[in-house]
């Protein structure tokens, strides 16, 4: 599935903005009661230079669509002075059916390095899921992304999102 241009531009800001507008999001019991209130914390590109009050300046950033005919949505890596990578994928898939999950990986083009991201969970109990991990693992060279819903005790699986993550083109350039 090949987007243009401007539907990238679209999705991007739609997936960012869905996981950056709130900050506290609720957790809802099947009533519609609220039993608490979680507090997620993510990096926004401004277009500016990003610093981490921890990681410090950002050195290398990617980003790209990830989907399928069974899902959409965005996928980043931060990648600080420190060394440190922040790597999140905000994901619109049906919640995963009771005793399945889905899990995110990083892979390299030539599919021998993999990297375990984490299982996308749903933070209010719909389709919106994501998941975030800080890696110190060199991760600039596994920019293809791979979403697999993982099922049954043997751990069958089925690809349910794919993207492949890039650098933006420098201001300017076309």
């Amino acid at each position: 599935m090949q987007l243009s241009r401007f539907s990238f531009v679209i999705v991007l800001v739609l997936s960012v903005s869905l996981s950056a507008c709130s900050k506290q999001q609720p957790v809802i019991d099947p009533d519609g009661d609220i039993l608490e209130v979680k507090e997620y914390k993510t990096l926004m590109k401004t277009g500016k230079v990003l610093v981490d009050p921890v990681h410090g300046e950002e050195v290398a950033f990617w980003y790209g669509t990830v989907g399928s005919d069974k899902s959409n949505g965005v996928g980043y890596i931060h990648k600080f002075q420190d060394g440190t990578a922040v790597v999140a994928v905000n994901l619109n898939v049906l919640l995963a059916e009771k005793g399945t999950h889905y899990e995110v990986y990083l892979k390299s083009a030539d599919g021998k390095q993999e990297i375990d991201i984490g299982e996308l969970t749903s933070i209010i109990g719909d389709a919106r899921h994501s998941v975030r991990l800080e890696t110190s693992e060199d991760v600039s060279s596994m920019l293809h992304v791979e979403v697999r819903h993982i099922k049954g005790i043997l751990g069958e699986s089925e690809i349910v999102g794919e993207g492949v993550l890039k650098e933006p083109a420098p201001a300017g350039s076309k």
